[in-house]
């Protein structure tokens, strides 16, 4: 999975393609986790998922923890902006 992704999709309709275990079920679990913090009509904290998390990531996280160091656990961040257009309405 990403350690880093950023995606800044375009006004109107937008398609994600890619293969089989690309990400593409995960981007939108994560635009769900973001808009309404549910992910499959449940609460996020029901529904952890390892693919969230980029497994390289993990294994440095324990790895870690591992050698006795305190790491802040891998966390998931989704940020999400606002358009307005010139007549001040949000998108």
């Amino acid at each position: 999975m990403f350690r880093d992704f950023e995606m800044e999709p375009n006004a109107g309709l937008n398609i994600v393609v890619g293969g089989n275990e690309a990400g593409k079920s995960t981007l939108l679990e994560a635009i769900s986790l973001a808009l309404t913090g549910r992910v499959n009509g449940r609460r996020a904290e029901e529904e952890l998922n390892p693919f969230w998390f980029n497994q390289d990531m993990v294994a440095e996280y324990f790895a870690a923890i591992a050698a006795g160091e305190s790491p802040a656990p891998p966390e998931i961040l989704v940020e999400l902006g606002s358009e307005e257009d010139r007549y001040g309405n949000s998108r």
